[in-house]
C-alpha cells in the first residue's frame, strides 16, 4: 500500500504510517476509500473537490485542506482559485455549477436544517440525483 500511496501522491502520507499500526483496519479503510472513489464518478471532479475543500475549510481541517489542496493539483485542477473560495459566489474562477455545489457544502456543514428544499432541486437538475448524493456524501 505504500508503493500505491507514494505513486499517487508523490510520498507517503503520514496518516498512512500511522494507520499501518493497525494492518486490518488500515487495508479495510483503503478498500472502502477505494470503492467510494472509483464509484463517485458523476460528479465532475472539480465540483466534488471545491466541496470537499470548502467543508474542510470550514470544519477547521489544516491536513484535509492541504491534502485536499494537492489531491486537486495532481488532478490537473486550477488551485489558484482556491485563494478566491470565499468570494466563490460572485467570482469569475468558479462557474454556477461549482456555486451551487459549494453553497450546499456550505449550509449543510454549518446547519443541514438550512438547506432548501429549492437548493436541493436545484443540485438535483445539474447533477442528477446519483451527482446530488455524492455531493452529500
Amino acid at each position: 500500500m505504500y508503493r500505491i500511496a507514494k505513486r499517487r501522491y508523490g510520498q507517503v502520507p503520514e496518516p498512512f504510517t500511522v494507520a499501518a499500526h493497525h494492518r486490518k483496519l488500515m487495508v479495510a479503510s483503503a478498500v472502502h476509500e477505494t470503492l467510494v472513489d472509483r464509484a463517485s464518478k458523476t460528479l465532475p471532479a472539480s465540483v466534488r473537490e471545491l466541496a470537499v475543500y470548502w467543508t474542510a475549510r470550514q470544519i477547521g481541517c489544516s491536513w484535509c485542506v492541504d491534502f485536499g489542496s494537492m489531491l486537486q493539483r495532481l488532478d490537473g485542477l486550477d488551485i489558484q482559485r482556491l485563494t478566491e473560495i470565499d468570494d466563490y459566489a460572485t467570482s469569475p474562477a468558479f462557474t454556477d455549477d461549482e456555486r451551487a455545489a459549494i453553497a450546499y457544502a456550505a449550509a449543510i456543514t454549518t446547519d443541514p436544517h438550512t438547506v432548501t428544499d429549492e437548493q436541493v432541486d436545484d443540485l438535483r437538475a445539474r447533477f442528477g440525483d446519483a451527482g446530488t448524493f455524492e455531493l452529500t456524501y
